[in-house]
Protein backbone atom coordinates (compact mmCIF):
# COMPACT_ATOMS: atom_id res chain seq x y z
CA UNK A 1 0.00 0.00 0.00
CA UNK A 2 1.18 2.85 -0.80
CA UNK A 3 0.92 6.36 0.92
CA UNK A 4 2.35 9.77 1.90
CA UNK A 5 5.75 10.40 4.08
CA UNK A 6 8.03 13.33 5.63
CA UNK A 7 11.65 12.28 5.48
CA UNK A 8 14.23 13.82 6.91
CA UNK A 9 17.93 13.23 5.78
CA UNK A 10 19.89 13.15 8.62
CA UNK A 11 23.71 13.97 8.62
CA UNK A 12 26.08 11.79 10.86
CA UNK A 13 25.52 13.91 13.64
CA UNK A 14 21.62 14.09 13.79
CA UNK A 15 21.75 17.51 12.00
CA UNK A 16 18.99 17.85 9.73
CA UNK A 17 20.39 18.09 5.53
CA UNK A 18 17.32 18.42 3.99
CA UNK A 19 13.78 17.57 4.80
CA UNK A 20 11.04 16.36 2.09
CA UNK A 21 7.66 15.57 1.48
CA UNK A 22 7.12 12.86 -1.15
CA UNK A 23 4.01 10.91 -2.18
CA UNK A 24 3.22 7.35 -3.04
CA UNK A 25 5.80 5.77 -1.52
CA UNK A 26 5.49 2.09 0.14
CA UNK A 27 7.98 0.86 2.80
CA UNK A 28 10.09 -1.89 1.96
CA UNK A 29 12.06 -2.03 5.44
CA UNK A 30 13.00 -0.62 8.72
CA UNK A 31 15.86 -1.08 10.80
CA UNK A 32 17.30 0.92 13.69
CA UNK A 33 19.57 3.28 12.78
CA UNK A 34 23.02 3.37 14.26
CA UNK A 35 22.67 6.64 13.88
CA UNK A 36 20.78 6.64 17.50
CA UNK A 37 17.76 6.36 19.70
CA UNK A 38 13.88 7.45 17.96
CA UNK A 39 15.74 7.32 14.39
CA UNK A 40 15.01 4.41 11.85
CA UNK A 41 16.38 3.09 8.31
CA UNK A 42 13.73 3.45 6.13
CA UNK A 43 13.96 1.43 2.62
CA UNK A 44 11.03 3.12 0.51
CA UNK A 45 9.67 2.20 -2.97
CA UNK A 46 8.78 5.33 -5.62
CA UNK A 47 5.51 4.76 -7.16
CA UNK A 48 7.81 5.95 -10.52
CA UNK A 49 5.54 7.67 -12.39
CA UNK A 50 5.46 10.41 -9.47
CA UNK A 51 9.25 10.52 -9.75
CA UNK A 52 10.96 13.83 -10.88
CA UNK A 53 14.71 13.95 -12.18
CA UNK A 54 16.49 16.59 -9.75
CA UNK A 55 17.24 19.82 -11.50
CA UNK A 56 20.76 20.27 -9.36
CA UNK A 57 22.53 17.16 -7.86
CA UNK A 58 25.40 17.43 -4.76
CA UNK A 59 27.41 15.10 -4.08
Amino acid sequence: MAGNAWVDLLARDGATVASYVVNDVTIIDVEPSACGARRVDLTLSPKTDSVLVPAVWWE
